[in-house]
């Protein structure tokens, strides 16, 4: 490392260390989809961040891609959305290497020589079924998987790292630091889609946003009224199990593709920070999927699905502000493969996720309500 950037990257390097730094710096990320709002906000954090990478989209600038992507400039209309904002994110850090691809996502991923080069794929496009084949091919790479999405005032975001994802968590107790190794296993996301609704009551299906229960509709890629039956039918369980009026407008929200800048920067801020993570191998990845509406709490969703639940583990009665933190975390848990209820009365904890939004110095809270 430079001591150019070691001067630019000093705050970063306080945080997280010089050796979580040199791993992002020899990184290299592939944001693939459309280059929308999200993709936008991500990248914005992540070339910040000090990761290198790369744009993939064919798509040309249409008006409406002005409302949410700051790097476009009032000629970019008619132009490729990758090329037409390729300069403005180098602006950003020229310490980094940030390319653009405009060819066609399937020519992309056929492209065993072009695919290895990069650690981590974050697809932000609309198309379920595309994300599925994505994460495919990344787990048969080895290659982090990041899908992330947003309409109108919902969006979603899904990780894939991996059988055995090994990271470490440092925690400080007055004086005294200490580190801990530990895995986290995670599934693939066509996986996760088709995880068994049977096993889910009510009281946690009520648990779980719409959102999913329309990727898991998406994934199927025919006509909404016909997926809703045939997919309840697969299941096992009653059509009333999930609104089929809600999840269709949730369908229609999702693939109408509408940013809202406010709402591509949560989900850009949180995607970025989970990347960072697993690049690192610092601190534990949140749960496989983050949900957000702003329209009902306003408040983000992380949820564990398609995987086994984790143990919990009992919190000392006595606790500090970080373990409270953590004992959350341990709560967080919901797994469709799960079919005991938790006992007792219910309550609801609260966490907060700070997004890190690096050398620009704006932090992005976004308070996930946690269900017992």
């Amino acid at each position: 490392m430079t001591d150019r950037e070691a001067a630019v990257y000093d705050r970063q390097i306080r945080l997280w260390g010089a050796k979580a730094q040199a791993r992002l710096r020899s990184s290299k990320v592939l944001v693939c989809g459309k280059f929308g709002g999200v993709a936008v906000e991500l990248t914005k954090n992540l070339v910040l961040a000090g990761v290198s990478c790369t744009i993939q989209d064919s798509g040309l600038t249409e008006e409406r891609d002005f409302a949410c992507n700051f790097f476009l400039k009032q000629d970019s209309a008619g132009k490729n959305r990758a090329e037409a904002c390729i300069d403005a994110i180098r602006e950003l850090n020229p310490l980094v290497k940030v390319e653009c691809e405009p060819r066609t996502l399937t020519e992309v991923l056929s492209s065993d020589e072009f695919m290895k080069q990069f650690s981590v794929v974050c697809y932000t496009g609309t198309c379920v079924q595309d994300a599925c084949k994505v994460d495919e091919l990344c787990r048969e790479r080895g290659i982090f998987f990041f899908a992330s999405a947003s309409s109108a005032f919902i969006g979603y975001m899904f990780s894939d790292l991996g059988d055995a994802h090994e990271y470490v968590e440092t925690t400080k107790k007055g004086e005294e630091t200490s580190t801990k190794k530990d895995t986290a296993a995670s599934c693939s996301f066509d996986q996760a889609l088709r995880a068994d609704w049977k096993t889910l009551t009510m009281k946690k299906r009520n648990r779980v946003p719409d959102t999913y229960f329309a990727l898991a509709m998406m994934r199927r890629g025919d006509v909404v009224s016909s997926s809703h039956g045939d997919i309840c039918l697969e299941q096992g369980v009653d059509t009333s199990f999930c609104d089929e009026a809600s999840v269709a407008e949730t369908i229609a929200t999702l693939r109408a593709g509408a940013d809202i800048s406010p709402v591509c920067s949560i989900l850009g801020g949180i995607a970025g920070q989970e990347v960072i993570k697993a690049i690192s191998g610092k601190d534990k990845p949140i749960c496989n999927f983050f949900f957000y509406d702003a329209m009902t709490t306003g408040a983000g969703q992380e949820r564990r699905i398609g995987l086994p639940a984790e143990e919990k583990k009992s919190a000392p009665q006595h606790q500090t502000a970080s373990n409270k933190r953590k004992a959350a975390e341990i709560e967080i848990e919901i797994c469709l493969d799960d079919d005991d209820d938790n006992k007792g009365s219910s309550a609801s904890s609260k966490q907060k996720i700070t997004s890190a939004q690096n050398s620009s110095n704006n932090d992005n809270n976004v308070e996930i309500i946690v269900l017992d």
